[in-house]
């Protein structure tokens, strides 16, 4: 798969399609807290979790934690803005 299509990039040839600018961020969680990060300072909208290192019992507390943050922005959007190629 190239890599345009992995980074969410369908349709980059409309620029008013909603699709053309869109991206995945992805983070690997291992526990609440990670996965609460990951959403309030890098804007993830995809998340791993390790098979072979998380405890089952404990997927649904992070899931849950990472669906309840929200992306924080201020500083954390600068980051994220560099990231897109957008920034310094």
């Amino acid at each position: 798969m190239p890599m345009e299509r992995m980074a969410g990039a369908s349709n980059r040839s409309n620029p008013d399609s909603p699709m053309a600018t869109a991206m995945a961020y992805a983070a690997v969680a291992w526990s609440e807290e990670t996965a609460r990060l990951a959403r309030q300072h890098n804007d993830a909208n995809v998340l791993a979790i390790g098979a072979r290192t998380t405890p089952v019992e404990q997927i649904p507390a992070i899931v849950r934690a990472w669906f309840a943050s929200d992306f924080e922005g201020g500083r954390h959007a600068e980051r994220v803005k560099k990231i897109e190629g957008g920034g310094e």
